[in-house]
Order: structure tokens, then C-alpha cells, then sequence
């Protein structure tokens, strides 16, 4: 039952509730049938997410990044407005990954407090944000190449002294850097 239960609680049902009934077999005295009866109810609706700590991008901003949003009048036509645990985890490595873009590669985000309302309908999401500072690129040296020159290296590397740091722009420089040595 609490196993049944827990599932549904995974996919936003937070109101299902699992029973069995034990109905004896005809003709073995020793045999019954288990059947589950399961109520799915309505999903539990995202009432309000809120973001505390974060003092470079607004809680608007950090919203528009994760998939999981707040619940509105047209919520029961989509899957909008409805928790699920699963996708909350990706909204909090994508929130991650945004400010790494960003140059705060120390940015935290503490267990997210959900909290249920009393009719069990709605919930309300606390994210605590520690976006640490911010970091912005600093020299960039190459070393260790034959191949080309380190000027060479540097005009094809758009990232910039003072630019602010960002992962994402890092990679996609080590790819272009990896397909230059590869073209030859």
C-alpha cells in the first residue's frame, strides 16, 4: 500500500491513497485473491515557488530556467503547475549549469522545503540560494603545443581576459580547439 502510494506521490498524486481487499477463492480453503483498489485523485498543483539569497538574477529569471513552474488557471490542460520530484532534481542541476554560465561556479542550492497545504491540493517550493561571487576569466596560457603557435591558439579562442567566466563557453572553446587539431 505505502510502496503504491509513494509511486503516485512521485507523478504529483500527493491525494492518492492505496487499499487492498482480500477476497477468498472459491473451492481453496487456503487462497485468497489480492486486489488493489487505488484512488489517484487530483494532482497537487505547484502553488508558489520562491527563491531566497539570490541577489544577481531575479526569482522571475531563475523561474523562466526550470521546468517546473507555478500552477494557473489553464494547469489542468497541460502537465504546468504539477510537482514531480524527478524533474524538480533536473530544475536544480539546470539552475546549477545557469549560473556556472554566468561566472558563479560556486553557486549552491540547499535541499528545496516543500511544503503541503492543509487541503493537500497545493505546494509551495523554497529554493535557499548561495550564489557564492562571481568570477571572470583571467590569463589564459597555452602550453605544450607544436602544432600551433600560442598567438594562433589565442585568435581562435573567443573567450577573453576579463570575460565572465562561463562553463558553458568554456566547453564549446575546448571543442573548437579539439576539431582544430582534429582537421589536420
Amino acid at each position: 500500500q505505502v510502496a503504491i502510494a509513494k509511486k503516485y506521490e512521485e507523478k504529483g498524486y500527493y491525494l492518492a491513497r492505496a487499499d487492498y481487499e482480500l477476497i477468498p477463492v472459491a473451492g481453496r480453503q487456503s487462497e485468497v485473491e489480492l486486489k488493489f483498489i487505488v484512488s489517484e485523485n487530483d494532482k497537487v498543483r505547484v502553488r508558489k515557488i520562491f527563491f531566497l539569497g539570490n541577489k544577481h538574477f531575479t526569482s522571475a529569471d531563475l523561474k523562466q530556467v526550470i521546468s517546473t513552474s507555478e500552477g494557473h488557471a489553464f494547469s489542468w490542460m497541460t502537465s504546468g503547475g504539477t510537482y514531480r520530484e524527478g524533474a524538480f532534481e533536473r530544475d536544480l542541476a539546470i539552475l546549477a549549469y545557469y549560473y556556472s554560465n554566468e561566472g558563479f561556479i560556486e553557486a549552491k542550492f540547499a535541499k528545496p522545503r516543500v511544503t503541503l497545504s492543509q487541503d493537500r491540493r497545493y505546494i509551495d517550493i523554497v529554493i535557499d540560494v548561495n550564489e557564492g561571487r562571481q568570477f571572470y576569466l583571467g590569463n589564459v596560457v597555452f602550453a605544450g603545443d607544436d602544432l600551433f603557435s600560442a598567438e594562433d591558439l589565442r585568435n581562435s579562442f573567443e573567450m577573453k581576459e576579463k570575460d565572465v567566466f562561463s562553463a558553458g563557453k568554456l566547453q564549446e572553446e575546448n571543442i573548437k580547439l579539439t576539431d582544430k587539431y582534429g582537421d589536420l
